[in-house]
């Protein structure tokens, strides 16, 4: 354990001695990019996960922390997930709530400055930079596979709820490997789901992937089966996946996410040009929204296993970076709360831990079976499950939250029971919201010249992963988004913008030859023939205008 902690301390000093900011570090020196983004993480959050699951010895992400990231966006100190995985994927801070999309202004440092014309415009990912250069692209989520952190990487709304708009282009985006949750959003109407995030086109998306000769899987042994070269869309829940901690109790298993980011690795590796992957531990961030600190504490060691996988792969060569940096902190966690104003320094390490390690249930399910179960002794049911002896006060809170529970506060319940777990655990949390803290970055390089570091900018983490690639954002921005005001300097005529109830559309005239640009998808119909003109790229419409890749421009003017 010594000589383990003795060699992280003295990596630690190599790597920043050696490091560079990113303006010295040379381009071109990997071939494989791994980001892994433990959505919500406050650093608290994992120095408690160190204490309970590690017993304070160092996870696997401990040996490569190399500096901070600021997460403020380009008008606000507090970011939502959508400006914030914008800006590590694009290299643009930008506004709430926006995926993928440039800012309409600027305010705060460290943001780029936009033009009048660029506003809202479409700025390209790395992904869609790694894939239009001939790199195999992958997401991972645990969440849905369209939320804000993965749509991030691959899409461009005015929104992060569009989620129709956003997993169609996912889809036509025809990445190689995506895994997660969110079945029914690719489905027209699913059942249950939120109106804002229903299919308003009526496509059944996961008939389009299967056409495109993608293999559509539901389940850890279909998973397990795959073989390279095979494309994947793995979708392993109507919504989001599991709770870690749950997953044993569930009769159907779902993947952990480093059994997902094992097989991604796998089948995205076989590309000799490369790959880029994204891995999200989405559900840290949930947890985090509601204090149900026990169950984070899983969903970090679980992230933490996803990063053991990425550097294990990384080690045994020498063409990968693995980079590991949260969107934000969540919650506000202190480790000592004022119970203990007086007595904190001489408090015993089972104080904080022991409790949090012995439940194996989240507060989420400890609080459904208190709502749902007809007959339940609240008391005998909480002792059993957590080893809690309840206080009067608190069995009375929760079956008056039991009586008046109600769909408009069906976390009522959850709360009493995080905040109980907490107490005897000596925590406490200041918000129920994001926070605007620094957070850490962490970088594994084979060669330390190329590992950057220092307070860095979240926007900064995507130009590094473009520098590793020999990639150029703003070049491939330039090829992929050719704005509707530039139509006509290359021969293209607006003849018509319509919106009917499934899509948006623009209809042009090359050559007296009418076409047909819908959004979200990486074609164009040719009205006489039928034919779908196809190229790498999708049409983003950002509510104002269109936006479509050069390559589409190319193939319209063949027709000239």
């Amino acid at each position: 354990m010594k000589k383990r902690t003795l060699s992280l301390v003295l990596l630690s000093i190599l790597s920043f001695a050696h490091s560079k900011p990113l303006d010295q570090i040379p381009s071109g020196f990997a071939k494989n990019v791994i980001l892994l983004i433990p959505d919500g993480m406050s650093a608290s959050s994992l120095t408690l996960t160190r204490w309970v699951h590690y017993d304070g010895q160092p996870m696997h992400v401990d040996e490569i922390a190399s500096g901070l990231v600021r997460t403020h966006t380009a008008l606000n100190i507090i970011t939502d997930s959508a400006p914030a995985a914008s800006a590590l994927a694009t290299g643009y801070k930008t506004e709430d709530k926006i995926i993928g999309l440039k800012p309409s202004k600027t305010e705060l440092y460290g943001a780029r400055s936009v033009t009048d014309a660029e506003h809202y415009a479409p700025a390209a990912s790395i992904l869609e930079a790694a894939k239009l250069a001939g790199l195999s692209t992958g997401l991972i989520s645990t969440s849905e596979v369209m939320h804000a952190t993965p749509a991030g990487f691959s899409a461009h709304s005015k929104h992060r709820s569009n989620y129709s708009d956003i997993s169609a282009q996912q889809v036509y985006q025809f990445m190689d490997v995506v895994l997660g949750g969110g079945f029914e959003y690719l489905q027209p109407n699913p059942n249950g789901a939120d109106v804002s995030r229903q299919r308003v086109d009526n496509i059944d998306m996961l008939d389009v992937l299967r056409k495109n000769n993608y293999q559509v899987i539901s389940n850890l042994d279909e998973l397990v089966a795959l073989k390279p070269p095979q494309k994947v869309w793995g979708l392993f829940a109507p919504q989001d996946m599991q709770y870690e901690i749950d997953r044993p109790h569930q009769e159907i298993v779902e993947p952990s996410l480093a059994q997902m980011t094992d097989k991604a690795i796998e089948l995205l590796s076989t590309n000799s040009q490369g790959f880029f992957l994204m891995v999200e531990g989405s559900k840290i961030d949930w947890v985090g929204h509601s204090h149900s600190i026990v169950t984070q504490l899983e969903e970090i060691k679980a992230f933490d296993l996803a990063v053991a996988s990425a550097l294990n792969f990384a080690k045994n060569r020498t063409d990968t970076v693995v980079l590991v940096v949260t969107d934000h902190g969540n919650g506000g966690l202190s480790i000592g709360n004022m119970f203990i104003n007086d007595t904190y320094s001489t408090i015993e390490k089972d104080y904080f831990v022991k409790t949090l390690k012995n439940i194996r249930y989240s507060d989420l399910k400890l609080a459904k079976d208190i709502e749902t179960f007809e007959e339940i002794n609240i008391a005998n049911y909480f002792l059993d499950k957590t080893g809690i002896t309840l206080t009067p006060e608190e069995i009375n809170a929760l079956t008056d939250a039991r009586a008046t529970i109600s769909k408009k506060d069906n976390y009522k319940i959850n709360n009493i029971v995080s905040s109980i777990i907490n107490k005897r655990s000596g925590l406490a949390m200041t918000t129920n919201g994001h926070t605007g803290e620094d957070v850490t970055f962490y970088a594994y390089t084979n060669d330390a010249n190329h590992q950057l570091t220092g307070t860095i900018q979240n926007s900064d983490i995507a130009l590094y992963m473009a520098k590793a690639l020999n990639l150029d954002l703003d070049i491939t921005t330039k090829k992929l988004f050719v704005a509707e005001s530039e139509f006509s300097s290359h021969g293209l005529e607006i003849k018509e913008r319509k919106t009917d109830k499934e899509n948006t559309f623009l209809k042009v005239l090359v050559n007296n030859e009418l076409f047909t640009i819908s959004e979200n998808k990486n074609y164009i119909i040719h009205d006489k023939t039928s034919e779908k003109l196809v190229y790498n790229g999708v049409n983003v419409f950002n509510e104002t205008q269109f936006f479509i890749p050069e390559a589409a421009i190319v193939l319209l003017n063949k027709f000239k």
